[in-house]
């Protein structure tokens, strides 16, 4: 029964580093996404004054 215990706490340890790798992942993804703009919606929601290519249009 030892061998059993064992090799399903691999197993489960091998599950939650995949599931750890790919939550990672999609944080890292979703960082580079908004440097390169592509939520520009969310932050202009929240920050309206500091993009400079609404500012220009808002004509304040």
């Amino acid at each position: 029964m030892g061998a059993a215990d064992f090799w399903g706490f691999i197993y489960v340890v091998s599950r939650l580093a995949i599931v750890a790798a790919v939550v990672y992942f999609l944080y890292l993804l979703r960082k580079i996404l908004v440097k390169r703009g592509f939520f520009m919606q969310k932050i202009r929601r929240m920050k309206p004054c500091e993009t400079t290519w609404t500012s220009g249009q808002q004509g304040r």
